[in-house]
């Protein structure tokens, strides 16, 4: 109905291409073990709470809300790639298995090769206006080449994230 009540139609296909940043510092981790089973995880990553909180938990069910401490001291560049967490995973398991400090950094070789990098994505998208401007309505239609697996919660969300939150669209 948005789009009938529309005064413009804009409708455009884009295409992106796998990329991957080349930020200054690799991607990496140290994991303290605390006795009683409880990790602290100083990153260089991103979303430190919301995405390396939330995916160690989803991860390592026996590990409480409590028993995870994450600290990100700082994060220079990361431009996509350090948006899902691959190494805090990994020294994590480390540490837990050992009962011991470990640091895990990626070398400059297993950041191209490895690390999760910005995805080829085809993007369809409609917009209805009226005349003032004002967008009445949206349609998108998105296709990610994320590969075989799903690497986290929020596959999908990423390459669409920005569409909504820069207008108000009733």
């Amino acid at each position: 109905k948005a789009f009938a009540e529309a005064d413009v139609i804009v409708e455009e296909e884009y295409q992106a291409g796998k990329k991957s940043t080349s930020q200054i510092e690799c991607n990496g981790s140290i994991v303290e073990y605390h006795e009683g089973g409880g990790v602290t995880i100083i990153t260089n990553g991103c979303g430190v709470h919301g995405v390396v909180k939330n995916h160690i938990l989803t991860m390592y069910p026996q590990l409480s809300s409590n028993k995870v401490r994450v600290i990100q001291p700082v994060t220079g560049g990361s431009f996509g790639n350090r948006l899902f967490p691959l190494v805090e995973p990994l020294a994590v398991l480390m540490a837990l298995r050992t009962k011991r400090t470990v640091s895990y950094v990626l070398t400059r070789k297993e950041m191209y090769t490895s690390s999760p990098s910005n995805w080829p994505v085809y993007t369809k998208l409609k917009l209805g206006a009226k005349k003032d401007g004002t967008i009445i309505a949206e349609k998108l239609e998105l296709v990610e080449d994320a590969g075989a697996q799903i690497r986290g919660y929020f596959d999908g969300r990423l390459s669409s994230s920005g569409l909504m939150c820069v207008y108000n669209i009733p």
